[in-house]
């Protein structure tokens, strides 16, 4: 994995660059060895104030000749700027993509600031290395803006120059494998485990065969497994979960048998898959190629062993080099069950309602009894620490495995992600929205308190579906949601507004977002909505904290912000152009 390196001179006073972006303050000590520090830099990233500085002052451009560089902004145009590649939105993905590159080159982290928050909270960060100078300026551009968790860093070398300045180079511990969106899925995803290099290579060499014979090796984790349900210690290494999907056995089986459906659905949202070998039986082979959302690619190989239609399915995941690389048996069990959904006032908000039922709710009242399966999902490693160390990523990622596989066997309708008492939250729609989104993105109370997106057409709202919460929901398995009021099969309940999660580069955490329609504001639906989108941050995505943005005179979204434990953090900008909106936050 290619390192990223953030290396920037700072003031005493945490500064890296004065109020009008100066940076006169720096020593010139010939004892730096710049050369040496950036021997294997090949390529570079800047923030756009970085880059409008190098404009300005050609001498700020230190790095090595032939460099690529990156240029993140939301502003410049890609046009306009031809020596450069230009980034308007999806750094963290960007970045990830660059890491996973083959070979040993180094990327250099330039600066500013805020770049550098948003890479450090997307875990894009390796290193840290500061050369402090001897001065105080008493104000500038800070190191490190403010809103990003604790990070601790492991100090690896220091560095005492004639001129007074001090380097101190630190490693981030928590810095994520190549492709942060890529956990260890059932489909074998191993972008999550940082070995992205090697098995870019492999997989351009073709010898996936090869590696697969050698990795297998007699099999030796065959002696002994403990996979029976009860077996504790097999229980340690395994992560397990589970769905209903309101299909019998044999249909959600061939969605497993068919290597044409199974390249639909299988691996996590944003992610695609071509399948080169599939042979369905005991000894069989599955090798297949996965594509990223950050453009990386990743051989998979697989050997089957237990095919039992339509009940079971157990397959091995070979490593196919590199020690970050983990083996795993994954087993797929379809259990039939006969009874009733359970009845819908009876939920409390649960993701993903329309195909997952408790089977204790068999009994209520419901729709007509019938054949469904529950989906057993065991993904087993060698052992608990392999199992702790990918757990994060791998219970996420199954989650959407499994949300891609219902959706394969029941249909394309939209997706219900959430149920409450009184609201149905789904995915949007790009044919069936566009007119009730053209409404309330044009309402007069969403244009003062959220923003004017401009969309002024039907066609603009299904650009802003497809742009917006669709893109949304492929690149990170959510978004904004529709939300709407609960019905009958025969007559859906109104559209009312919308309500979801959004990740944005210029925040280091997921943030919350509502907008309902006039006629139902008041009435406790926004806070019964974003209380549902909380729980499910915690319980399916991972978070351990969710941020808010609102307008400072938005005093009804403060309160309902308030009454879900969401503190004041202070003040942020958006976009240059715009003014400072509250920042709030809460731990989950």
């Amino acid at each position: 994995m290619r390192p990223v390196r953030y290396n920037v001179a700072a003031t005493l006073d945490g500064c890296i660059a004065g109020p009008q972006g100066e940076y006169d303050w720096i020593p010139d000590d010939p004892a730096v060895d710049f050369a040496g520090l950036f021997a294997r830099v090949d390529t570079v990233l800047l923030g756009r104030r970085s880059y409008e500085l190098v404009l300005r002052d050609g001498a700020a451009a230190t790095w090595p000749a032939g460099a690529r560089v990156y240029v993140f902004s939301r502003t410049l145009r890609a046009a306009d700027h031809p020596g450069v590649t230009v980034v308007n939105e999806g750094a963290a993905e960007t970045v990830a993509a660059l890491r996973a590159e083959p070979g040993d080159g180094e990327i250099w982290l330039y600066g500013g600031g805020e770049l550098f928050r948003s890479l450090l909270a997307a875990g894009q960060v390796d290193a840290v290395e500061v050369t402090v100078a001897p001065v105080l300026l008493g104000g500038g551009v800070p190191l490190l803006p403010p809103g990003v968790a604790r990070t601790a860093l492991r100090l690896t070398h220091t560095q005492v120059y004639p001129s007074g300045m001090v380097a101190l180079h630190y490693a981030v511990p928590g810095a994520r494998p190549a492709v942060p969106a890529a956990p260890t899925t059932a489909g074998g995803d191993t972008a999550a485990r940082g070995d992205t290099a090697a098995r870019g290579d492999a997989a351009a060499r073709g010898d996936a065969a090869a590696r697969g014979d050698a990795a297998l090796g007699g099999d030796a984790r065959a002696a002994g497994d403990a996979r029976a349900a009860g077996d504790a210690a097999g229980a340690e290494r395994a992560l397990i979960t589970s769905r209903v999907i309101d299909a019998p056995p044999e249909a959600v089986f061939d969605a497993l048998r068919d290597p044409v459906r199974l390249a639909r659905w299988w691996g996590p949202r944003g992610f695609t898959i071509e399948v080169h070998r599939f042979e369905f039986r005991p000894a069989g082979r599955w090798h297949l190629l996965m594509h990223g959302p950050g453009g990386a690619t990743y051989a998979m190989e697989h050997v089957f062993v237990e095919v039992d239609p339509p009940r079971r399915v157990v397959f091995d995941h070979l490593p196919v080099g590199g020690a970050g690389d983990h083996a795993f048996r994954m087993t797929i069990a379809l259990e039939r069950e006969r009874g009733r959904a359970d009845h819908p006032a009876s939920r409390e908000a649960r993701p993903y309602a329309h195909v997952e039922a408790d089977r204790d709710a068999e009994g209520d009242a419901g729709g007509d009894a019938g054949d469904r399966t529950r989906v057993h999902w065991r993904q087993e490693f060698e052992t608990p620490d392999e199992r702790a160390r990918v757990e994060a990523f791998v219970r996420v990622a199954n989650e959407q495995n499994l949300d891609r596989l219902a959706r394969e066997v029941l249909g394309s309708a939209p997706m219900t992600v959430l149920e409450t008492a009184r609201l149905i939250l789904r995915e949007f729609d790009e044919a069936r929205d566009a007119p009730f989104v053209l409404r309330l993105l044009n309402e007069p109370s969403f244009i003062e308190n959220v923003v004017d997106k401009g969309v002024r057409t039907l066609d603009g709202a299904r650009a802003y579906i497809r742009t917006g919460p669709a893109a949304s929901y492929a690149a990170n398995g959510f978004g904004l949601w529709h939300v709407g009021l609960r019905g009958t099969d025969a007559s859906p309940g109104p559209s009312i507004g919308m309500c979801g999660l959004i990740r944005r580069d210029i925040l280091p955490d997921i943030d919350l977002g509502y907008a309902l329609l006039p006629e139902y504001a008041g009435q406790g639906y926004a806070l019964e909505a974003a209380a549902a989108c909380l729980r499910f941050a915690q319980e399916h995505v991972g978070a351990a904290r969710v941020l808010a943005v609102v307008s400072p005179g938005n005093e009804r979204s403060l309160r309902l912000l308030q009454k879900l434990g969401f503190a004041r953090e202070g003040m942020v900008r958006m976009a240059p152009e715009e003014d400072e909106i509250l920042l709030l936050g809460t731990r989950l």
